[in-house]
């Protein structure tokens, strides 16, 4: 062929040509199952769900919606994730993913049907082979919906009469359909003679959760509500106070050399920081969330002085103290009321207010219990989704307990189930961080680099690996007293300085050396964000 005389009328213009990308189809392995036995599993698994929503349907608060809820299985080595695209295809929408090979899901009654269907395609013919990555379909028991803590609380508290609880609705429900169910759930208190203790609140991706006080008796009827996901007992987060107060006065002034403009920002969200008036520049907002005035309490104001100072009994010989942050202060704690769900939008509005002028908000706050172990708290839930959808990072203190004062060793604390971490530590998102020990006492049973004596540890919820990192803090003796040292000093009220402890002072250390690795933000946009508050 003669290519000195392109022939015209047979290109194609480059503009005109669309490129397609390859797809490869993907070709489902066979794991070998017998599809008779599998698909006699996975029907059965439908026969009992929709044996149970027939029992339960007629005081259901879904009983009048087109939807079926119930959990899915994946075999060992399968994920959610790997698997979506399929449960999707099969008219199941993934509502909430408990690990990597559960979660709970939904379906209309004619999907539902239609799912029962293809399951006997599969089981008599052999066909439609994606089920073999299905290892079974189950009932989401009222069981499995009420937290261990608050079970075990049903236990021991036989003669109690009521409990202050907190139901979290199915996520990604239609907000319509959940609407509806709200108002039914309502109704069902009332006739279970409990009561609201507030309006029902949605969390930040539109979840809703109810708070009501109601008769003991009546938490399995809840919990057997198909719109119901979650049950937990309302917990509260106490008012700290210090370990030691033995305040002392310093010359509080900042290093001449550094430009405190140029300094990076982390919202505290605590109790409020009051600092001396010449270190004011190192606190430009002041905000406060509703019903949050006339508190005052030092523990915000000691949790700021770690953020910007580091470890701050290390510059106390020196002339200047060396700042390496500056922080918003938002204050969360009200003097009489800071129950989950009061925190959970304080917290959620001091996102929404300042994730355009940081990405650290630090959070030494904890419920005064452990989790769960197998169930994502809600508010573990709420601060994994803000930080999805703000793109932030919540620096979490991993909590505090008091076995030193009963335990005569590190390592019988280290054995007792109640060390593990606390709400919301849980968060998968978030850097959850605990405390080691960071000078030698000679009566205190932790040494250096050992686990600080009120340190709590993990695993967080499902195994996961908690706390995600630690940081040297002040250790405590058994009759809870903490001596001074480098790591136990914090800035106090009134401008003078005490030793305390708590994972409360590692997480803020953490958070002021991520803040050195972000972004600036200039003393401009601080000024415009004050104006707009």
């Amino acid at each position: 062929m003669d290519n000195s005389d392109p022939k015209q009328h047979l290109w194609i213009p480059s503009e005109e040509v669309v490129e397609v990308p390859k797809k490869p189809i993907k070709i489902t392995e066979d794991r070998g199952l017998d599809h008779t036995e599998h698909g006699s599993k996975l029907s059965h698994g439908l026969v009992e769900i929709m044996s149970a929503y027939d029992k339960l349907k007629s005081g259901d608060s879904l009983s009048e919606e087109d939807i079926m809820v119930f959990k899915l299985v994946l075999p060992e080595g399968e994920t959610i994730a790997g698997q979506q695209k399929f449960i999707e295809a099969e008219g199941m929408k993934i509502n909430a993913v408990k690990d990597s090979r559960h979660a709970i899901v939904t379906s209309s009654k004619s999907m539902f049907e239609r799912l029962r269907g293809r399951v006997g395609t599969y089981k008599d013919h052999n066909k439609l082979k994606g089920y073999q990555y299905i290892d079974g379909f189950e009932i989401y028991t009222a069981e499995e919906k009420q937290a261990s803590s608050l079970r075990h609380y049903l236990e021991q508290q036989k003669d109690a009469l009521t409990i202050d609880i907190q139901m979290m609705f199915i996520p990604h429900l239609d907000q319509g359909t959940q609407s509806k169910a709200v108002i039914k759930l309502t109704e069902k208190i009332q006739q279970a003679e409990g009561r609201l203790q507030r309006e029902p609140y949605q969390l930040s991706d539109g979840t809703a959760v109810v708070r009501a006080l109601v008769p003991m008796s009546s938490i399995n009827s809840f919990a057997n509500d198909q719109a119901i996901y979650r049950i937990e007992q309302t917990g509260f987060f106490k008012i700290m106070t210090p370990s030691a107060l033995n305040p002392f006065n310093s010359l509080l002034n900042i290093d001449p050399n550094v430009d405190v403009e140029s300094l990076p920002v982390v919202a505290v969200l605590d109790t409020g920081v009051e600092f001396p008036q010449d270190l004011e520049p190192l606190v430009p907002i002041h905000w406060e969330a509703p019903n949050c005035s006339g508190f005052r309490n030092y523990h915000g104001t000691s949790v700021a002085s770690k953020v910007i100072f580091s470890h701050i009994g290390l510059q106390l010989t020196n002339e200047y103290l060396v700042p390496r942050a500056k922080v918003i202060d938002c204050k969360i704690y009200s003097q009489d009321n800071n129950s989950q769900d009061a925190m959970i939008e304080r917290i959620r509005e001091a996102v929404e207010n300042f994730a355009p002028l940081t990405k650290i908000f630090n959070l030494s706050s904890n419920i005064d219990r452990p989790i769960d172990g197998d169930e994502l708290s809600i508010l573990g839930y709420e601060l994994d989704v803000l930080m999805s959808k703000y793109k932030i990072k919540f620096i979490i203190s991993a909590g505090n307990h008091d076995l030193v004062t009963s335990c005569s060793s590190l390592e019988e604390i280290l054995e007792d189930d109640d060390i593990r971490i606390a709400e919301p530590a849980d968060s998968m998102l978030g850097i959850t961080v605990g405390s080691i020990v960071g000078a030698y006492h000679e009566p205190s049973i932790s040494k250096v680099n050992d686990i600080a004596p009120y340190s709590r540890i993990g695993p967080g919820f499902a195994g996961f690996y908690k706390p995600d990192l630690v940081a040297y803090g002040a250790t405590q003796y058994s009759d809870k007293k903490v001596p001074p040292d480098p790591y136990a000093i914090v800035l106090g009220l009134d401008g003078g300085f005490l030793a305390d402890c708590g994972t409360s002072y590692t997480a803020p250390i953490v958070a002021g050396d991520l803040a050195e690795l972000t972004t600036v933000v200039s003393d401009n946009d601080i000024v415009l964000a004050q104006a707009l508050l």
